[in-house]
């Protein structure tokens, strides 16, 4: 059930080029000003879909996976 209301909620906020702009600088803004990471996902990867756009999710486990340098933080933050 909220998975249906926040989809339906999410498609009326997402329906135009303009409101879709500005409501991705307003989350995009409360998301670096709280420390979200990752938050959403799942609907902006719909959205992407829809719109035929490719995208990667990168997780922080394949920077330490792979030992990237010269350490994990600075690395991460690239």
């Amino acid at each position: 059930m909220e998975w249906d209301e926040g989809r339906k909620r999410a498609d009326k906020l997402l329906s135009t080029k303009d409101s879709a702009q500005m409501y991705a600088e307003r989350l995009t803004e409360l998301a670096v000003a709280l420390g979200f990471d990752g938050w959403l996902t799942n609907i902006a990867l719909d959205v992407i879909k829809k719109n035929d756009v490719s995208a990667a999710i990168f997780a922080p486990g394949w920077v330490y996976e792979t030992k990237q340098p010269p350490d994990f933080q600075t690395a991460q933050s690239r």
